[in-house]
């Protein structure tokens, strides 16, 4: 079984390579942008290992 840690790490990972106009934005007046951040993995086993994509 895939650790909830490296489920985590790897929705952040992708979110990290996301381009800035993708995230949350400092707005003028000094506030921060919120928003809610979900991700869905795929872990298949191949040959006794198991990958995340």
């Amino acid at each position: 079984m895939i650790s909830a840690d490296a489920i985590a790490d790897c929705v952040l990972d992708t979110f990290d390579k996301l381009p800035e106009k993708r995230k949350p934005r400092v707005r003028a007046e000094g506030s921060r942008e919120w928003v809610p951040l979900a991700g869905i993995v795929l872990a298949k086993s191949m040959l006794g290992t198991k990958d995340m994509e």
